[in-house]
């Protein structure tokens, strides 16, 4: 978040980490944020930074484009696999 929306952030001077117990994110769907988390936290904000956002999301974004390589590139060479078999038909 403070990456991407570092204005949006509040300082973190003043916010608890806060991580709960036996509590899986899905549990969010149920509940609601305010019910686990009162102060809007849900992590370490106290080990936050620019940089470690900056890495994170590159990795994202490197991992994602990665993936719409490989599925184009499959693509490809299945449409051409079926050019190939129909024009020997």
């Amino acid at each position: 978040m403070m990456y991407l929306f570092g204005d949006n952030v509040r300082r973190l001077s003043n916010v608890a980490d806060f991580v709960p117990d036996g509590v899986g994110q899905d549990y969010l769907d149920y509940v609601g944020f305010k019910a686990i988390g009162p102060e809007g936290v849900w992590g370490k904000p106290s080990q936050a930074s620019f940089d470690k956002g900056a890495k994170l999301v590159n990795e994202m974004i490197n991992n994602i484009t990665g993936y719409i390589h490989q599925t184009i590139t499959r693509l490809d060479q299945s449409s051409s696999s079926s050019d190939h078999c129909r024009l020997h038909h």
